[in-house]
């Protein structure tokens, strides 16, 4: 058993997280030895998750790449990232998430399974089921400029769809949120 603690705390190390500042923080955690011993693996895996943790803006970019768009890639990663940001201070979770899945891609669509499917919306024609499309789709817009209030020049491209256009005002974020 000691080999192992050796071996898990020299591997500890190499990915930068040493031995003695997690026995440290569990050593002055005021418990009993028992408890000091047993809090030991739960404080070691949480400083080996921290010491892992990558900035979220890499984990952005990434998601972005996959939509083309042609604002630079640092520049739309950071807008994404403060957008986000203020979506969860200006409206409910549950609305700020939906900002989050379409970031994501993570909308039900027939395409992001690898499927065939037509417009949710009912658009004629045999539009695909797709957040590219519903970018477009007539019947958006339409809501988008009819009952919403956003200006036309705002709506029917990807970029303003995903709320990264850089000339959006704070209420016509809020709209889109």
């Amino acid at each position: 058993v000691l080999g192992t603690l050796a071996d898990s705390m020299e591997k500890a190390a190499a990915r930068g997280v040493p031995g003695n500042l997690v026995h440290c923080e569990v050593a002055n955690s005021q418990k009993t030895a028992l408890a000091q011993k047993q809090h030991f693996q739960q404080t070691a895996y949480a400083q080996l998750i921290k010491a892992a943790a990558r900035p979220p803006e890499h984990r952005i970019r990434e998601k972005l790449v996959k939509w083309k768009l042609p604002t630079r890639a640092g520049l739309l990663c950071r807008r994404a990232y403060l957008r986000l940001h203020e979506a969860f201070s200006l409206v409910a979770p549950r609305v700020a998430v939906v900002l989050f899945r379409s970031l994501w891609n993570g909308w039900c669509t027939a395409r992001r399974f690898q499927e065939f499917g037509t417009c949710s919306f009912g658009c004629p024609g045999e539009q695909s089921d797709s957040i590219e499309h519903y970018t477009l789709c007539p019947c958006q817009v339409l809501f988008a400029t009819g009952c919403l209030g956003i200006p036309s020049a705002h709506v029917g491209s990807l970029q303003s769809f995903l709320v990264l256009d850089s000339n959006l005002g704070h209420k016509l974020y809020t709209c889109y949120c």
